[in-house]
Formats: structure tokens, C-alpha cells, sequence
């Protein structure tokens, strides 16, 4: 019959919640670790008790429970990022960190209650995951400020520190008694700075990715390119972020869609091939067939890209192999919050210069009148009667006068009262996924 310890019973609750766990070691009462290298440890009650570290956190109850002759003594991890769902700060206060986090606030701001705990020598601050890519970084923002998400892990109460004290939670700010909270735009905006925040929905990549790339071609054989007065084959100017994307880029069929997508999304160099291959799921996704492709298909397009960027790197050149490369493209495909690339930031270029739809006339902030031309744009862009993608975090990276997020969901449900715009699919309410919408009103006025 197992063994239930505090420990274990603890760790169990924590899967409950969706936090993957794992075995680490313990300390000895006199400081050192229950490990071989005892009071030489370098990392002391930290590090794991598994043969794959924290790629063998998770959240299964038997699987948990398999480990039971490790948690008498054993400490708890907590794996960061995806994995749990979560990002922590981790504030060690005698690195200075607790002066380092009254700058930062007083720079970015404050940050919202959320769950902590009381470390060895300082505090963990544990907020959701906003998606996308959050790197495990040492001392990234601050000094004594270390970031645990992605690839990363934390040791959690009710485990054992060094100096004898336990991790615990603050009261009111627990597991069972407190609320996780969000980071911030201004922290997220700053991370994203500081190349520790990769945002899946916008920040991933840009038009920029595709900057030199060729044009399509239509099946008429003339080079498609966005709105102006350029003449036939002549290049159009960007108007903001990068170059503009054809207008005829969505409407493209599928196997000359995935074709293009593959030439302009292959890596230039080693090192590259993890960002490329969600660049690669990122644009597939955004295109309205192939958004509904079934596993088999996408399985297929992955193999595809894979074999094409062996060929143009050269044997060696890509570690991955072909099933795991596969592997990211799926995990890659699932974490794309907004699918497209270009399209919103054209879209809103376009509707700084064109004129407003007749229906903004039951509009009266100037604001709420080019989002709509901005959404008319968008539906000429993928087509009619096609579905698109916006977040609220696109509109208020495009368009300043509107601060807040909740200000662009309001108005975006206000053009859906007024039958200005259709729901196709909801996003996420934690923001991993964007809204799909359809233009209801003539493309024409």
C-alpha cells in the first residue's frame, strides 16, 4: 500500500490544479543536500530527483504517486512556463532583489495581487501565463530578479530550504485562499524588450520576417501587391511595420499557399529552426483552409517544411530530427494566438488613409470609426465571406487612443450589437487565443 506523506498530499493538490510536479531533493537538518554530494551541493534542496529533471514533471496522479519512495524527504518542483501554466518572479533579497522590484514598479508599475511565497531568502510572485514564448532567465530585468517560465522550474512550499525554513505561502495569497494574477502590458511590453518575452499573438513575428520575399503570383501570372497606385511589378512602399503583404495572399490555394509558406519560412542559419517553424504554423493557420486541416494533413505540411529546410541548410545543419521537428510544429500550431502575419498591421495602415465606412456615421468617437474601417480592411483582405483573426492586444498595439484592452472588447462587441460584425469562433478568455470575426456590412461602402 503506498505512502501518503505531507509532502506528497501537497503535490497531488498541486496537479490537481494543473501544475506538473516533480521529485526534488531534500536537505538534510544540517543544511546539506540529501544528495550525494552532500554540504558540496551547488544547488542545495534545488535541484531534481529524476533522470530528465523537469521534463518529467506532470500532472498524473499515478504517475505522481510512482515516486513515493522519494517524497519522504524529497522537496517539491513546480515546472514553469506552458508545462503549468505559469511564470514566476523569483525576488532573492540577498541579491538585492526587493530594492530591484521597487524600481521596477516604480518604473512599469504596480503589479496585481497574486499567489506568493515566502522563499529561503526571499519571495516567489506566480502570475498566469500570457502564451507564447516566456524564457527562463537569470537576473534578465534586474538584479536579484530571476524569471522561471519556459524550460524552467520552482521549488514550492511545503519544501525544505538550506537554512531550515520552509516555503510557505503568504496568508491570503495561497494555493487554496488567493487568485493568480497577470502580468501587466507595461511588464510584458518591458520583457518582450529584454528578449525574455516572445508574445505568440503579435510579437512573434512581424512583416519584417518576410521582408525581401518574392510576391506571389497570381494564376493570371501578374505579381499581386497591396493597396496604392504602384504600376504592374513595382514593389508597394510600407506604410508601417514592415513590408505590406498581396492582397491576394489568403486567397491563395492551399498547395500554392503551403508551397510559399514553406520557401519564405525556411531557417538561414543553425539555431534558427525552432523560431522558423512557428513562423511556418503561424502564417499556415492564418490561411482559411488550412485552418481546418486534420492532424494528418498538418503532420504532412511539417514533414514537408522539414525535408525542404535539410536541403537548404545542408546535411547536419538541424539538430532535430524530422518526428521532433513535427512535434514543434504541432505544440507551435496549438500556441498561436493570432494566425496570419502582416495582415492586421495592413489593414490598419490602410484605414488611416481610406475613407470611412457609411455605417460610421452611428459611431461618434473618431477611435471606434477607423477600427471599423480597420475591420472592413481586414475582411477585404482574406476575402469575403472568410473569417479573421484580431485581439484586443493588436488593436491597442495599432491604434494608441485606445489604453486599454477592455476598451477595444467593448467596442468590438458594440459593432457586433449593431450587426456591424459576426462571432465566428470566441477566443480564450485568458487571451491564448484571438477572436475570429466576420465583416457583416458591404465591402464596397
Amino acid at each position: 500500500m503506498s505512502k501518503t506523506t505531507p509532502v506528497l498530499r501537497q503535490a497531488l493538490e498541486y496537479a490537481k490544479r494543473g501544475w506538473a510536479v516533480f521529485p526534488v531533493w531534500g536537505c538534510w537538518p544540517s543544511g546539506a543536500c540529501r544528495c550525494r554530494r552532500g554540504k558540496d551541493c551547488q544547488h542545495i534542496g534545488k535541484h531534481p530527483w529524476t533522470e530528465h529533471g523537469f521534463r518529467d514533471a506532470t500532472t498524473d496522479a499515478t504517475r505522481i504517486r510512482a515516486w513515493e519512495d522519494k517524497w519522504e524527504t524529497a522537496n517539491i518542483g513546480i515546472a514553469t512556463g506552458e508545462a503549468s501554466g505559469l511564470v514566476v518572479l523569483d525576488i532573492d533579497s540577498l541579491k538585492g532583489g526587493e530594492a530591484s522590484m521597487e524600481k521596477l514598479i516604480a518604473r512599469l508599475g504596480p503589479l496585481p495581487r497574486t499567489l506568493m511565497v515566502r522563499t529561503g531568502n526571499g519571495w516567489h510572485l506566480y502570475f498566469e501565463h500570457p502564451g507564447g514564448r516566456f524564457k527562463s532567465v537569470a537576473e534578465a530585468i534586474a538584479p536579484g530578479v530571476d524569471i522561471r517560465a519556459d524550460g524552467g522550474y520552482v521549488v514550492a512550499p511545503p519544501s525544505r530550504h538550506q537554512s531550515g525554513r520552509a516555503y510557505q505561502w503568504e496568508p491570503g495569497r495561497g494555493v487554496f485562499d488567493g487568485t493568480l494574477g497577470r502580468l501587466p502590458e507595461k511588464w510584458l511590453d518591458e520583457l518582450g524588450r529584454l528578449g525574455c518575452y516572445i508574445d505568440g499573438a503579435e510579437s512573434t513575428v512581424t512583416t519584417e520576417d518576410l521582408a525581401n520575399t518574392e510576391a506571389p503570383v497570381d494564376p493570371g501570372g501578374r505579381r499581386q501587391h497591396g493597396h496604392g497606385e504602384g504600376g504592374e511589378g513595382e514593389a508597394q512602399p510600407a506604410r508601417r511595420s514592415g513590408q505590406a503583404l498581396p492582397a491576394y495572399f489568403l486567397q491563395m490555394p492551399t498547395d500554392e499557399f503551403l508551397e510559399w509558406t514553406i520557401r519564405h519560412t525556411l531557417p538561414t542559419g543553425p539555431g534558427r529552426r525552432h523560431h522558423q517553424v512557428f513562423l511556418f504554423a503561424k502564417i499556415l493557420k492564418g490561411h482559411p483552409e488550412i485552418s481546418r486541416w486534420d492532424a494528418s494533413k498538418l503532420i504532412a505540411a511539417a514533414v514537408e517544411w522539414y525535408k525542404a529546410a535539410v536541403d537548404a541548410l545542408g546535411e547536419g545543419q538541424i539538430k532535430a530530427g524530422c518526428d521532433e521537428n513535427t512535434a514543434d510544429f504541432l505544440e507551435a500550431w496549438d500556441n498561436v494566438h493570432t494566425p496570419g502575419v502582416g495582415i492586421a498591421e495592413q489593414a490598419f495602415s490602410v484605414a488611416l488613409e481610406d475613407e470611412l465606412p457609411k455605417a460610421a456615421h452611428l459611431l461618434v468617437d473618431d477611435a471606434s470609426k477607423r477600427l471599423l474601417a480597420a475591420c472592413r480592411e481586414m475582411q477585404r483582405l482574406v476575402g469575403d465571406g472568410q473569417p479573421w483573426y484580431l485581439s484586443t492586444r493588436q488593436v491597442c498595439r495599432l491604434m494608441p487612443e485606445f489604453e486599454q484592452r477592455m476598451s477595444v472588447y467593448r467596442t468590438l462587441s458594440l459593432f457586433e450589437r449593431l450587426g456591424f460584425l459576426e462571432i465566428v469562433e470566441r477566443g480564450s478568455p485568458t487571451g491564448r487565443k484571438a477572436t475570429s470575426y466576420r465583416y457583416l456590412l458591404p465591402l464596397d461602402e
